[in-house]
């Protein structure tokens, strides 16, 4: 497939990735390590996949080899490659890579599922403020609103480069998930991702980019 150029400094380029088996498969020693560590063939084949993909989206940009790259992670696990950024999130059937040569940025994917304990799991990640506005929602809406609160947290969480090193109710996103904020770091900007109905995504980014582009990800044939 043709493959775009580095994106400009105010641009983030975003790569869907369908889950799929038999591809090439280019993981290092410690990759192929925790490959064997996912109990179930599913897990296996999608880790190996988005994986690889990663590996060979990253490589274009940066005209190397797949398993030329070298990432190092910060103190907090979070990976990092010289000379982009990018972000990565995996859900059922589906994952999303995020790419910019700007500031670090966050992403994450949900596929819209029924949960039984909804309203525990709303208790033990939203913030006081944020549970108000969830209990005032119809039943109707607060499955999608409790994605929304979650895609939201996990992106600025990501962004700002700590996972769930800091617990989640501690994160507030605007009601209407225009920003996020926490009292140990800085603000970031959310946009919504278009990833189809079954799936709820946000990005975080400390500077909202002018620009959006996306892809949808196949491995060459040749």
């Amino acid at each position: 497939m043709k493959h775009p150029p580095l994106p400009a400094q105010d641009e983030i380029h975003l790569w869907l990735l369908e889950h799929r088996t038999g591809s090439p498969s280019f993981l290092s020693k410690e990759e192929l390590a925790r490959l064997k560590s996912f109990r179930f063939e599913s897990d296996q084949e999608r880790y190996r996949y988005t994986q690889s993909a990663k590996r060979t989206i990253l490589a274009h940009y940066l005209e190397q080899k797949p398993l030329a790259l070298s990432f190092v992670e910060n103190k907090y696990g979070k990976p990092s490659l010289a000379g982009l950024e990018f972000s990565i999130s995996h859900t059922k059937g589906l994952s999303i890579l995020a790419v910019s040569t700007g500031s670090p940025l966050g992403i994450d994917i949900e596929r819209l599922e029924p949960q039984a304990n909804l309203e525990n799991l709303a208790q033990r990640i939203l913030s006081n403020k944020e549970i108000l506005v969830f209990t005032n929602l119809s039943n109707s809406k607060k499955l999608a609103a409790f994605y929304q609160f979650w895609t939201a947290k996990e992106a600025y969480l990501k962004a700002i480069g700590t996972g769930f090193q800091i617990e989640p109710q501690k994160v507030e996103a605007e009601p209407a998930f225009t920003s996020a904020a926490c009292s140990v770091s800085t603000k970031q900007e959310l946009m919504p991702v278009s990833c189809g109905k079954e799936f709820v995504c946000h990005l975080a980014r400390k500077n909202r980019p002018t620009k959006l582009s996306q892809f949808i990800f196949e491995f060459d044939s040749t």
